[in-house]
């Protein structure tokens, strides 16, 4: 099976290739990997930090910087993603950035062969299997992080068995939940720890952070703002229908798509021009609107503390982005509704701090009723008790790295 694997890895390798004429992601995929990464001047023994892409890196930043700030260990991050690797390869947090190279045992040997880890470390689902073997046989001490496992999830179908076996690969795997704890437990895999989501940790010191936005203080005003945030063309589309609907009870809207290329901001401007969209880029003092579409990224974890409800894109597709930065701010949430893979979001629906919306009635019902005064407020406290709850995942994840690593060093 093994051989089958690399097979179906190196296929998709090729593919890349023709694929790449016809997209920008799949060539800089492409691109990013048409030479080796070698390390860089000075680099010993670092942590080796994966993440599939962006949202697995906010998980893994807590981590990253306790690990270099207490334990002062070095630190290479590797990305799958270019969405990933494009944003962050100039990050200060790591000693060097790279995108992973291809999963064959080749390439699994020079690259332990090159940067020589001392540790390993996978963020939530990225698992590649010739390279943690490559960590196994050289006895590189190996954890997973932030893991969420449904008893339904593809690796424990029954066609997997084979790829399951990866699992027992880790020392530790550091869970977002105990029910993810019973699943692997029920599987026969006894490593591991409740830990909950690093990004609890990162969030919780946004508000404190974050700063003020005289564009989205001018904008706002006195009025109720809706704030969607990385939003996809299906929720684009939904939000479109009860825009008209929300302007006319006074209402604003701050449209972040997950996408800001020139190509899709035009077709939301396109989408929306009846009610005169601006971009925040040519927002001009003394301007009045009642939609502004942000075109540039980094702001959005800034644009929350200005909502009054926020919607979360991708639930109607793959699944929902980070809820978390808004829940930061206690703020009510909104999404599509394929959810139910974050533990965060499921909190949210359960305890009636948000609602997963099917279509635009359910949409417009949801802002109305987690609009009003007092629910927001009852909001702000319930989402104030589950961050308290689920906070300190980094260092219990940090104190387990302390003493794997005497351990380690002991009988090394």
């Amino acid at each position: 099976m093994g051989k089958l694997y690399t097979l179906i890895v190196r296929l998709a390798g090729c593919l890349i290739w023709p694929g790449a004429l016809f997209s920008s992601k799949l060539k800089a995929w492409r691109d990013g990997r048409k030479q080796f990464p070698t390390p860089v001047p000075g680099l010993n023994q670092p942590v080796w930090i994966h993440c599939a892409s962006l949202g697995e890196f906010e998980q893994a930043r807590p981590l990253l910087e306790a690990i270099r700030s207490e334990l002062h260990w070095p630190v290479l991050l590797s990305f799958f993603s270019p969405s990933g690797y494009l944003v962050r390869k100039d990050y200060p947090g790591a000693e060097q950035v790279i995108y992973l190279p291809l999963d064959t045992p080749e390439n699994a040997r020079q690259f332990f062969d090159l940067f020589q880890p001392r540790m390993a470390i996978m963020v939530k689902y990225d698992l590649w299997f010739n390279h943690l073997r490559a960590c196994q046989t050289r006895n590189i001490p190996l954890l997973l992080i932030s893991a969420h496992f449904s008893p339904d999830y593809w690796i424990f179908k029954r066609w997997a068995t084979w790829f399951r076996t990866i699992l027992f690969r880790f020392d530790a795997i550091f869970v977002q939940e105990r029910a993810s704890q019973k699943v692997l437990k029920d599987k026969g895999y006894f490593n591991a720890f409740l830990a909950g989501d690093t990004r609890v940790d990162r969030v919780l010191h946004l508000p404190e952070e974050s700063r003020q936005l005289p564009v989205l203080e001018e904008f706002a005003g006195a009025h109720p703002i809706l704030i969607a945030g990385s939003t996809w063309p299906k929720d684009e589309i939904l939000l479109a229908r009860i825009v008209p609907g929300l302007i006319r009870e006074g209402w604003k809207i701050v449209l972040v798509p997950h996408d800001v290329g020139a190509q899709h901001i035009s077709s939301i401007l396109q989408l929306l021009k009846a009610n005169n969209p601006t971009l925040i880029s040519q927002f001009q003092h003394g301007h009045s609107t009642d939609i502004l579409v942000v075109d540039q990224i980094g702001m959005l974890a800034y644009l929350y503390r200005y909502a009054s409800v926020v919607y979360i894109g991708g639930g109607f597709g793959a699944g929902i982005h980070n809820t978390l930065e808004p829940m930061a701010y206690g703020k009510p949430v909104l999404f599509g509704p394929r959810y139910r893979r974050f533990p965060e979001a499921v909190f949210l629906v359960e305890s009636g701090a948000g609602a997963a919306v099917q279509d635009m009635e359910s949409l417009l019902g949801s802002i109305q009723s987690l609009s009003i005064a007092r629910t927001r407020q009852e909001v702000a406290g319930k989402i104030e008790g589950y961050l308290k709850k689920h906070q300190g995942a980094t260092a219990t994840i940090i104190e387990y790295i302390r003493s794997a690593w005497k351990t380690t060093n002991s009988s090394s």
